[in-house]
Formats: structure tokens, sequence, C-alpha cells
């Protein structure tokens, strides 16, 4: 088996469903509105287990960070300005 596939395997195997539920916490999700391997199930579950979640959906594909980097951290730099208050 290649790293590539071992690391996918990996992930599709982790399930963090209570975890997320105590994180104490607000949450970013940073989603990509052109992602094809991470669906809206995922944040629709975070969001149904955690307390607080902020969803900003960026126009990129995944690997949102590498694409719209700019994006990506003016939303990151607004969260946590507002953020720490709490």
């Amino acid at each position: 088996m290649g790293i590539l596939a071992a690391r996918l395997r990996e992930v599709l195997d982790v399930n963090v469903t209570r975890e997320v539920g105590q994180i104490g916490v607000p949450i970013l999700y940073l989603a990509a509105s052109q992602d094809l391997l991470v669906r809206g199930v995922s944040v629709r579950l975070i969001q149904r287990y955690a307390q607080s979640v902020r969803l900003i959906t960026l126009d990129a594909p995944h690997l949102l960070l590498q694409v719209a980097s700019a994006e990506a951290a003016h939303e990151i730099f607004e969260f946590a300005a507002h953020a720490i208050a709490f």
C-alpha cells in the first residue's frame, strides 16, 4: 500500500465525534466551496456536536489554505480577534 493510500485510510478510520462535543472554545471551520473531497456533511456533523462553530466558506478547491491563503488568513485573524473575548 502506498503512503498516500495509508494516510487516507487512517483519516477515514478516525471518529472523534464524542471529543468534538468536549471542545470548550469556539471553532472556526473554513470550508472550500469547490472541495470535492470534504463534503458538507462534515461541517454539519461538527455543528451538531460542538458548542460554537463559525462556518466560513471560501471560493476555493480542497487545500484552500494553499490556494486562498490571503482570504483564509484574513478570516482566521478576524475569528481570533473575536474569540479572544471568549
